[in-house]
């Protein structure tokens, strides 16, 4: 019972940590959007949708708002703008991929054809693109339209971490108390800084 409690506890308090941060860059991101301050906002949507939770729903409103956005500019020909909010948007689908693969296949090769036929559309607005830039727009089309990148070394050592983590958060429980529920001081100590180690380990994986 106690152990269940604290593991759930635990994953209870990364969450609430994730939502209350991601609504906070929501909500500066809708602040400077009203304030007219728009590559500020589009900047600020990419961090919320970032802050990606299971049954969060800021993460799913910031990209909608980073989509309209770059809609709109392209509609009204700014394509620049249109452009970062495409990479913001492509940006944020690819930081919360794990181990399992992209959240949202669909919609990052959607972000991927955008970026690529805006970057079109800057180099020719900026006059008749040397024949390097011709070269690198092609190949970065070529990169943006290849398969989606799967699990990366780093999300790989993100849940070795949280494994570790989750193991030592067991282990402390079961080890630190006796049969009758008392603690046992000495191995309070050892595991709790093994568990601060392993909590350390975790946050710096990310």
């Amino acid at each position: 019972m106690i152990l269940t409690g604290l593991v759930s506890l635990s994953a209870l308090a990364l969450w609430g940590r994730v939502v209350v941060d991601g609504r906070a860059a929501l909500h500066e991101a809708q602040r400077e959007e009203r304030a007219g301050r728009l590559e500020r906002a589009i900047v600020a949507y990419g961090h919320a949708a970032r802050w990606w939770a299971p049954l969060a729903e800021h993460d799913d409103a910031a990209l909608r708002r980073l989509e309209l956005h770059a809609r709109q500019a392209e509609m009204a020909r700014d394509f620049e703008l249109a452009l970062i909010a495409e990479r913001e948007r492509r940006r944020a689908l690819l930081s919360t991929r794990t181990v399992f693969g992209l959240r949202d296949a669909s919609t990052l090769r959607e972000a991927n054809a955008s970026i690529a036929r805006l970057e079109t559309l800057v180099l020719a607005r900026r006059g008749e693109p040397q024949a390097a830039d011709v070269q690198d727009s092609a190949r970065a089309a070529a990169a943006l339209a290849a398969s989606p990148p799967g699990p990366t070394p780093a999300s790989y050592r993100n849940a070795l971490a949280f494994l570790c983590w989750s193991a030592v958060s067991v282990a402390f429980v079961v080890r630190v108390f006796d049969g009758h529920g008392r603690l046992r001081r000495a191995r309070a100590v050892r595991w709790g800084l093994a568990w601060l180690l392993a909590t350390l380990a975790w946050w710096l994986s990310w």
